[in-house]
């Protein structure tokens, strides 16, 4: 298989523990580029030791399923692996990682930022410390990161990875960005900026091809209308296979312009197809699938279903579809979006194809300061190049005068706001705020989860399994003020009178430390009453506001477009519930103090068959060991050390336990529910069977007497985690295993209560000193735990200065995000195989 040379460059920096910011045009294969150096050393031996975990970021949802397309392809064609790495998706539309604990995860750039600041769109508040620590010594990429918000997306990423400078080797690519602005950001993260020139480009057969540029003086859609006659003329001249894609800024335009040119009678015969972000998956699936089938390039053996097509689409497919088109009409855009859309027209070898760019009347949603700039820059100098050929240098150019203004700008901005967003970030990692906050800095154009169905409390059970549209809140918010205009317009006496509810939004209900394990979340819906709440973990719209196709996708005005309602309204799917999996998931059984804390370190140092990859790191103690000597490396710490600490983290996590006031508790669960302790035996978990309408009640009237354990557990095992450690430079580990300790059921528990430890409690801790390596065993000397503590304001005020985590620290955070997730993890299945 031969490599083209930027290509085998990117390979040996980035095993050399190099970062990498690379540009190279679309098609030159940079994803390929991105992944070989992961899968060559995935069975081999690379020295340093390459990450055996890589994470895909990308901008749109899209792109993770057209990736994953292309990672098959990588594996099955171009590869031959015994044991290729394990893959998931994880994006609002397929979640299939949550936990991002699979060896290779593409994944949306909100699910990732969500993650890495602790308020992970893909888990409960319960879980919310779970995922940061999957990025921690992994290799990380980030593609087409010119489509991250300047004001957000991209300064939080960039915060991202100072954080893990030194621990987690990045690459970030783009097809379009100012040159200046890559060796400016390459400085910035101590990255090497790689650049292809004319003579990389000669070595790639896909840059061997010519695309014209038009600038059109009208309006696609206008006040006065939609005009498509250049659509309809470019299209009924192209010869042999026709293939036309027309890309407009907002999805109700788009909608536009494809009712407009259905109506067409000059193009009969003409398949006209409409692809946007507001389709269930199994229609915008399908659509995709046709549409990559019929843009494909010429092969043999390939048959089309239609000679002639046009595609009117928006972003989605700005970067998504490994598509071809003859002729692009696009609306006026920034100067790296219209060559984005462009790289979908002439793309594949020797393809010469026409890009016809039409301004637009409002700029939304390029409506902000710097991209309108962007976009007036990027007309006035396609005016002066009409009709003429761009090459890749030529295209640098346009970017070049478009986008250096603002990228100088926007780089002044992010050393200006630098420390502004540190302390919100940090102010987050304490526990202060709440998801919105935390989104408000991941993606100034956020979306919200909407989903349309009559009954909102028949969705209860499973509210994220619904089949969900992403709308941005500003046009949800837009469309909830006209609705309400409307609502309080009609004549309620009439039988389609005011409406119950326009909308209803999600709400959670969970106990933050949930001492048993993981009891169901409870959810609720709640009616809206003004716009502003709207932004909600989901949002349930009545079916009577809008209307949805196969052909249109989901309409919110449909008067604007041209269309009736359906008779009937439309809802999406009510999920199925599974009472089994409910019990499969949240029963319990007896389990003593001494086999939890061996199951979980079981858990911990072992492979458990389809609950973590056989392949990669093959169990967490493996991880925490490679990830911890990332750590070490960086600040000079003794070899070895994370990893012994994960270990007695692991056996100390439930000493709190031990406590009087918990075992007495457990002793009365347990004789209530006919099974009692016998005397001397202690209980990590009790009985608990959801099904079993007595123990519910029981469990309601117990819950509240139920005393915590966690921040109790990390005080009593202090001592022996200090001796662990040689002198004041491990302060971060230590801090990092306390706060992991204390916050192995919720993400920000930090404070304990008084306890006193049961009789005995040296000889049920001393028995799983066994469990650890025999030179770790000695550092569990239960005689050296701390038996009691009278709590007050003084002993918080310590646990806060001294003990739990300094968001501020860098080696704090590392080293805690590598714990807690470990930690949980274990303490997730050893809990499992003792439910059993």
């Amino acid at each position: 298989m031969k490599l083209y040379n930027y290509q085998i460059q990117v390979a040996q920096l980035i095993q050399a523990g190099k970062n990498i910011i690379l540009q190279a045009p679309t098609g030159a294969g940079k994803t390929f580029a991105a992944l070989w150096p992961f899968l060559e050393s995935w069975e081999g031996y690379s020295k340093p030791p390459f990450p055996k975990k890589c994470v895909y970021s990308v901008p749109m949802r899209v792109l993770a399923n057209q990736f994953l397309a292309e990672y098959d392809n990588i594996i099955n064609n171009k590869m031959v692996l015994a044991y290729p790495p394990t893959i998931k998706r994880q994006t609002g539309e397929f979640r299939e990682d949550p936990e991002f604990y699979r060896d290779l995860t593409f994944a949306t750039i909100d699910q990732v930022l969500s993650s890495w600041l602790i308020r992970p769109y893909s888990q409960s508040k319960r879980k919310w410390n779970i995922n940061a620590g999957a990025f921690v010594g992994s290799y990380l990429i980030f593609d087409e990161f010119h489509l991250f918000d300047p004001d957000s997306t991209l300064p939080m990423t960039l915060h991202m990875l100072k954080t893990l400078n030194g621990i987690s080797p990045f690459l970030l690519m783009t097809a379009t960005f100012s040159g200046d602005m890559l060796r400016e950001l390459a400085t910035e993260l101590n990255a090497e900026p790689i650049l292809l020139t004319k003579a990389d480009l000669a070595d790639i057969p896909s840059q061997n091809k010519r695309r014209y540029f038009h600038t059109v003086d009208r309006y696609l859609v206008g006040e006065d209308g939609v005009f498509v006659d250049e659509i309809v003329a470019a299209h009924l001249s192209q010869n042999g296979r026709a293939r036309s894609l027309v890309v407009c800024n907002q999805v109700e335009r788009a909608q536009q312009v494809y009712q407009a040119l259905k109506q067409r009678p000059e193009l009969t015969g003409v398949e006209v197809r409409l692809l946007h972000s507001r389709f269930l998956r199994e229609d915008r699936q399908n659509i995709e699938k046709e549409i990559r089938h019929e843009f494909h390039k010429e092969e043999e053996n390939h048959v089309f279903a239609h000679d002639s097509m046009i595609l009117v689409g928006t972003q989605v497919v700005e970067v998504g579809l490994d598509m071809s088109s003859y002729a692009l009409h696009t609306e006026l855009a920034p100067g790296t979006a219209i060559l984005q859309r462009a790289g979908r027209c002439a793309r594949y070898e020797d393809e010469k194809g026409h890009v016809y760019v039409y301004p637009v009347e409002k700029f939304a949603p390029y409506s902000g300061k710097e991209s309108k700039q962007q976009c007036e820059l990027t007309w006035e100098w396609l005016q002066t190049r009409d009709g003429q050929h761009l090459d890749f240098e030529q295209e640098q150019a346009l970017i070049n005068h478009a986008h250096t203004p603002s990228d100088k700008r926007i780089l002044d901005g992010l050393h200006g706001t630098e420390w502004d967003l540190r302390t919100k970030i940090h102010a987050l990692w304490r526990g202060e705020g709440s998801r919105a906050e935390a989104s408000s800095l991941i993606r100034d154009i956020q979306a919200v989860s909407v989903v349309v169905h009559a009954d909102p409390d028949q969705l209860q059970h499973a509210p994220f399994a619904a089949d969900s549209f992403s709308l941005h809140p500003g046009t949800l918010q837009s469309k909830f003020k006209v609705w309400q205009e409307e609502d309080d317009a009609r004549d309620p006496d009439w039988d389609d009178g005011r409406l119950p509810w326009l909308a209803q939004k999600l709400v959670e209900d969970e106990d933050e430390e949930d001492v048993q394990g993981n009891r169901p979340i409870r959810y609720e819906f709640k009616p809206i009453k003004h716009q502003s709440e709207l932004f909600a973990p989901l949002v349930v719209l009545h079916p009577k506001l809008v209307t949805y196709s196969t052909e249109l996708g989901l309409v919110l005005s449909p008067e604007k477009i041209g269309i009736q309602g359906p008779d009937k309204p439309w809802e999406c799917k009510t999920p199925p519930f599974s009472e089994k999996q409910e019990r499969a998931q949240y029963g319990y059984r007896l389990e003593s103090y001494e086999l939890h804390i061996e199951l979980v370190y079981q858990a911990f140092v072992q492979n458990w068959q389809g609950w973590i990859p056989a392949v990669g790191y093959g169990s967490w103690l493996a991880w925490v060991t490679a990830v911890g000597h990332r750590i070490e490396q960086k600040y000079n710490w003794q070899p070895g050390i994370v990893a012994d600490m994960a270990q007695l983290v692991i056996c100390l996590h439930d000493a709190g336990k031990l406590s009087e006031s918990w075992q007495g508790w457990a002793r009365k669960w347990q004789e209530a529910v006919g099974n009692p302790l016998a005397e001397g035996d202690t209980a990590a978990h009790t009985d608990y069977d959801p099904d079993d309408e007595k123990q519910k009640k029981l469990d309601r009237q117990m819950r509240g007497r139920r005393p915590n354990h966690a921040v109790e557990s990390a005080y009593v095992s202090l001592p022996l985690m200090m001796n662990l450690l040689p002198d004041k430079t491990y302060m971060p580990l230590l801090r990092a295993a306390f706060s992991a300790i204390s916050r192995h059921h919720g993400p920000f528990t930090s404070q304990p209560g008084s306890y006193e430890l049961i009789n005995g409690y040296e000889k049920h801790v001393g028995k799983t000193a066994v469990l650890l390596p025999p030179d770790l065993q000695p550092s569990l000397n239960p005689a050296q735990l701390k038996p009691k503590l009278n709590y007050d304001f003084k002993v918080q005020r310590g646990i806060e200065k001294r003990y739990l985590i300094q968001p501020a620290n860098d080696a704090d955070m590392l080293c805690y995000m590598t714990l807690v997730r470990a930690l949980r993890f274990a303490d997730q299945e050893g809990t499992k195989q003792g439910s059993k």
